[in-house]
């Protein structure tokens, strides 16, 4: 199942840039590599989402949240997740860093979408984070646990 992108972090109405150029010999990889211009393409890490729920045969849950690439929060535009033996329902998306809200939806063969109850999950992916894990069981949304699975290595490079 290939990974979903959402390039854009989530908005908290900051424009910062992710990394400094420091202005002696040592800069970081990023800063070499992305050019001092005003536009970065932010760090995107890859996250595996899953949840066990039983469902019936010919239902599909469905991952839908704040980011664009989860739908928005339009049910109808978020990305099916893939059913596993026992029940286990996985999605990969890969998001930037910042906060993330999101939900698991059960998508009725007859197109009626069951929202899970409780309020909206929340994710923080760390601007370290290349890889994390996502888990949670249906309508439990205070209880979503996350593993960084890979941090992110941050390269220092002396340039003359």
């Amino acid at each position: 199942m290939q990974a979903i992108r959402c390039p854009r972090a989530a908005s908290n109405g900051s424009n910062k840039r992710e990394f400094s150029s420091n202005s002696g010999p040592v800069q970081s990889f990023q800063a070499l590599f992305q050019g001092s211009g005003g536009s970065t393409t932010p760090r995107l890490a890859s996250l595996r989402f899953s949840i066990v729920r039983a469902v019936e045969y010919g239902q599909k849950l469905r991952l839908v949240g704040r980011p664009e690439c989860l739908g928005a929060w339009d049910a109808e535009q978020g990305p099916d997740m893939k059913w596993h033996e026992g029940h286990k329902w996985t999605a990969y998306a890969e998001l930037a860093a910042g906060s993330h809200e999101f939900k698991f939806v059960v998508v009725h063969r007859s197109g009626e979408m069951e929202w899970e109850p409780g309020n909206n999950r929340t994710l923080e992916v760390p601007a370290t984070a290349a890889e994390m894990q996502v888990a949670g069981q249906w309508g439990e949304t205070g209880d979503t646990e996350t593993l960084e699975a890979r941090p992110r290595v941050l390269i220092q490079l002396t340039v003359p």
